[in-house]
Parts: C-alpha cells; structure tokens; sequence
C-alpha cells in the first residue's frame, strides 16, 4: 500500500494549525511510549489468566483511548491522528494500526514455540517499522500506513489555551477577551 498523500492544507508535519504548532513525532519519543505500554500490556498480564485478555486488548485499542493518546504516549506527549483530516485515531484505527504488536505479545504466551516466534518476527517487525519511520516523510509506519494515521507531538506550550489536536477548537482559541466580548 502506498502512502496517502495528504492535501488537508491546516495541520501538516513541522507546519502550522491555527497558531497550534503540529510536528510529526520522533523516533525516540515513539519508543519511550511504545515501551511504557509494553510496561502497562505485562502488568496486565500479570494477573493470570483475565489479565491476558485485558493486555492484549489494552495493545489494539489504546491509541484510540483519550482522544488518540495511548497511556503511553500520554506521558511522552504524543497523540495519533487521523492521516486525511487530523481527527484522534479511534478504535478501529487503533486496532489496524497495532495488530502487529498485539501479535507480538501473542507470542510471548505461547510455550516453547514463542520465545523463538517472538525473537525471529519480532526482530523483522521492528527493523521494518524502525526503517519505515525514520524514510517515511510523515514518520509513518507500517500499522499507520494500513490505518491512515499519523503520530504528532500534542502541542503544549501555547500560553492562554488548552492544547487540542482538532483543527476547530484550534483555530478559535478561548481566551478571557472572548468571552467578554460575547
């Protein structure tokens, strides 16, 4: 599949949304949260066997979760939006987009057969994904480019406004002079 070619003029990488810087994300940032929810996926499967279930799942939909923010990248500040118009991923692009992650973690229940499953495609996994972040324009990977989604830095140093990836709310800041005016 090829990437999408974005003609949405508001919001482009290291561009400008109404005054909201939008810059796409870096692979450090990417990893740091892609490992804090590893963290979260192995302490839910901790509590055997409903834990599992719970990990896997928290895997496909957590980038759909608080507006396109996994805990994740919530704590690293990044957010996953929607390739064509900018809105936060949902659930169904979450899922599209971290199947083969969840599949990962698959492996690592199987017996005997996993550990060497999770070795063998997991590395193939990531040196594509690493590869096509880093050669992609828009730093996507392979899960966003089936998905049609994209992994923003979530603006924060606008004095006076509350940061929102939505191009609308970005665009018409409140501030106090405002409301007084209306």
């Amino acid at each position: 599949m090829m990437t999408p070619t974005n003609s949405n003029p508001a919001p482009v990488s290291d561009g400008e949304n109404g005054g909201v810087p939008v810059k796409k994300a870096d692979l450090l940032q990417r990893v740091l949260a892609r490992l804090i929810d590893l963290l979260i996926f192995a302490a839910f499967c901790s509590l055997y066997p409903i834990g599992m279930l719970a990990g896997f799942l928290y895997l496909l939909i957590a980038d759909g979760l608080m507006g396109g923010r996994s805990i994740g990248k919530r704590i690293i500040g990044l957010y996953v939006v929607q390739f064509d118009t900018y809105e936060p991923a949902g659930y169904r692009e979450s899922i599209i987009r971290n199947a083969d992650i969840a599949l990962l973690g698959l492996f690592t229940v199987i017996p005997l057969l996993g550990p060497i499953l999770l070795f063998t495609v997991g590395l193939i996994i990531v040196v594509v994904e690493t590869y096509l972040i880093a050669r992609n324009e828009f730093g996507q990977r392979a899960g966003d480019i089936l998905a049609g989604t994209e992994v923003m830095e979530w603006p924060r140093t606008i004095p006076g406004m509350n940061p929102s990836p939505l191009p609308e709310e970005a665009a018409s800041p409140s501030t106090p002079d405002n409301e007084e005016k209306a």
